[in-house]
């Protein structure tokens, strides 16, 4: 993909902005990538995740949702099936204030085996949300 690279994981690979910073991260307490725009203002977080027991993608995103709804308790969810490189997902929408601006976010939740993957994309530069579904397209599980 022109204007991309390509950032080869122990389990996944995807392709990101040749602009783009990548940083890698255990803040979270989960393997983390973070893919970050030129303006800071956009991002987009991989997340993998070893599962203590096998989850299918329903099971996964049900798990999901309810962890987010008792987090953001006044945020409203959509949730949409979609299908990423031949594997079952899901995306979740919804927004949240960070440091008094609202964000969009969007969550892409994966399984393969005993991994769960979630693609996080929050920001507001222009061409990010277009990026971050290229990102979501070119997600490839090893």
């Amino acid at each position: 993909m022109q204007g991309y690279k390509t950032y080869y994981g122990y389990t996944y690979n995807v392709n990101y902005k040749e602009d783009w910073t990548h940083d890698d991260s255990t803040s979270s307490g989960y393997p983390m990538e973070v893919f970050l725009s030129p303006t800071g203002l956009s991002s987009v977080n991989i997340i993998t995740e070893s599962l203590p027991i096998s989850y299918n993608i329903e099971q996964y995103k049900n798990a999901s949702l309810q962890s987010l709804k008792n987090t953001y308790a006044t945020s409203a969810f959509d949730e949409e099936k979609i299908t990423v490189n031949g594997y079952d997902a899901y995306r979740i929408s919804y927004s949240a204030t960070r440091n008094g601006m609202t964000l969009d976010i969007k969550q892409t939740l994966l399984v393969s085996g005993r991994n769960a993957y979630v693609i996080t994309f929050s920001g507001t530069d222009e061409d990010a949300e277009t990026i971050y579904h290229n990102m979501e397209n070119s997600f490839v599980m090893k």
